[in-house]
């Protein structure tokens, strides 16, 4: 009988996958699937592990359980990205602070998560042992969060 799985498992993106990403540069050797529960576990030995829009998900407390399994996970000169919207301090009337608003209500009454500022983000990874290293910016709405154990 087949293992019954959890509901933070991402196996559900696994059946079918290509052993490599169309056009990608990147040699399907370098590049591994794995399903599994971020709660628990993440395969260790990596040099970098990549959250996309991931702690978004969560409150406070789960978001900090994922990155507690990252950590644990990591060794040597191993990097954690994150990227994530990132609220500012204050909000403007803009269209894309609106959109961020709207994103950040629709987290927090669907799912009981949030959007986080980059100070947000800076305190939550240091409560689960991480520095940042550095913060960029992209031309989309996104931001990259570099961050060593």
């Amino acid at each position: 009988m087949p293992r019954r799985r959890t509901p933070h498992e991402s196996a559900s993106v696994l059946p079918g996958r290509p052993p490599a990403l169309p056009g990608e540069r990147l040699p399907a050797a370098r590049c591994e699937f794995i399903g599994g529960d971020l709660f628990q576990a993440v395969p260790g030995g990596a040099d970098v592990y990549l959250l996309k829009s991931v702690l978004h998900d969560w409150d406070d407390t789960r978001a900090q359980q994922i990155l507690h399994t990252c950590h644990r996970a990591m060794a040597g000169a191993a990097r954690l990205l994150l990227i994530e919207r990132l609220l500012p301090e204050r909000l403007q009337a803009s269209d894309a602070h609106r959109a961020l608003a709207r994103s950040d209500l629709t987290m927090r009454v669907a799912h009981g998560a949030r959007e986080r500022s980059e100070k947000e983000f800076v305190a939550l990874l240091a409560s689960a042992g991480f520095r940042t290293h550095r913060i960029v910016p992209t031309t989309s709405a996104l931001t990259i969060i570099e961050a060593l154990p």
